[in-house]
């Protein structure tokens, strides 16, 4: 009985909130924000910004005496939080998969409109106002209708590219999530929207009905096997699945739900070894088949190297190398900035770049960047903002001020 008392002493004694957990959040205002911008970066931005939200929320609730001083009390909240934010959360995860149909669309000139299927309003042409109706449509559907026009890209990129680009859209927004968590701290309540990007392509594939005709994933079933490529519904399933499981933020994201409950800290710092970042694992549906792409960065005093390699592992073989070169450099505020380069380089003797740089104006964060992504690149397939007439590569130039808060 002695025990027992002194047990339920300590598990209820005051933890009060983590000092440990520190972070400023931001609120931006991006020039890839309007719809002509057409960048997925932006909204992956946006959607960044808008978990700050949540998890600022989730901060300022916790610090109160009767949630955040106790285990029992911090695994109530952490458990409300998550139903209260996954309706919010729900309409950026769907406007986000199917603004990646657009982006594709709008990459060769084509105009898409967003609808919610369920009583929806008149089809959206911005993104953001179909996200803002997303707030009264959990759990419903939508889709993307594209107007198609003449462009110098092959039929195949036009069909094939708009159909993956929805999961994929997805995919990468929970890569967004990893530098995130790499780079400056994740929060536990981001951790929903994590887990939903590397599923969407296995939640999809789970409920396709083939030979339905109804759906991106059955649709590129048919495409696939056209091409002797003997892709299977298991193969999406199982790829999108391995993408979570051995994906070592995932169980950052997990460790740092145990960490909170219990110590009363909601960062997540990802996991490293002898300066390795244990890796990511993404999984893509490309137009020339799957990928699995493997994502690890090393890290130094004063900057650190982060790479990834990309394989397509069913379909046409391809494999895409990314390389570069982190520096970071402090602000007086508690989140740092940095300058970063990235190097791409495909098998098919493709390239791309990523190129960024942060200074502190005021009380906030100036960040210009540069992409160039040529069409053959997995990640211009995936991501170009724009494509020339020759079809030959796509660039985004971008600015962006950050408040912080």
């Amino acid at each position: 009985m002695k025990y027992l008392l002194t047990i339920t002493i300590l598990m209820f004694s005051w933890q009060g909130f983590s000092k440990s957990h520190e972070l400023d959040y931001t609120f931006s205002l991006d020039t890839s924000y309007p719809a002509s911008s057409n960048s997925t970066r932006g909204f992956w931005q946006f959607g960044l910004e808008f978990e700050y939200l949540g998890s600022s929320i989730f901060d300022y609730v916790a610090r109160a005496p009767f949630i955040g001083e106790n285990i029992l009390g911090r695994l109530l909240w952490t458990g409300a939080m998550a139903m209260a934010w996954e309706k919010p959360q729900y309409a950026f995860f769907v406007s986000n998969h199917e603004l990646g149909h657009g982006t594709r669309a709008l990459a060769i000139d084509s105009t898409p409109t967003y609808t919610w299927t369920v009583g929806g309003a008149t089809g959206h042409k911005d993104i953001f106002s179909f996200f803002l109706e997303g707030f009264g449509r959990f759990n419903k559907g939508a889709t993307t209708a594209i107007t198609l026009t003449f462009h110098a890209l092959p039929t195949e990129w036009t069909s094939t590219v708009v159909l993956t680009a929805g999961v994929n859209n997805s995919a990468m927004f929970s890569e967004f999530l990893e530098k995130e968590v790499y780079y400056n701290t994740g929060h536990i309540n981001q951790m929903r929207a994590y887990m939903r990007g590397k599923m969407d392509a296995y939640d999809y594939a789970r409920i396709t009905v083939l030979g339905s005709n109804i759906g991106d994933i059955d649709q590129l079933i048919t495409i696939y096997n056209a091409k002797a490529y003997a892709i299977t519904l298991d193969d999406i399933k199982s790829g999108s699945n391995n993408s979570r499981i051995f994906s070592f933020t995932y169980w950052a994201y997990a460790w740092g739900v145990y960490n909170y409950i219990v110590n009363g800290d909601p960062g997540v710092k990802a996991f490293e070894v002898g300066g390795f970042k244990l890796p990511d694992v993404s999984h893509f549906l490309n137009r020339n088949g799957l990928s699995y792409k493997i994502s690890s960065s090393y890290r130094a005093t004063n900057y650190s190297v982060p790479f990834s390699v990309e394989k397509i592992y069913k379909g046409e073989e391809a494999t895409e190398i990314t390389v570069g070169y982190h520096m970071p450099h402090k602000f007086t505020f508690k989140r740092s900035g940095a300058f970063d380069v990235r190097l791409l380089y495909n098998t098919n003797s493709s390239y791309g770049l990523e190129l960024s740089a942060d200074r502190q104006l005021g009380q906030g964060i100036f960040t210009v960047g540069y992409n160039y992504y040529e069409s053959d690149t997995l990640m211009g397939e995936r991501s170009a903002s724009n494509l020339s007439d020759s079809a030959d590569a796509g660039t985004e130039l971008w600015a962006r001020y950050s408040w912080v808060y």
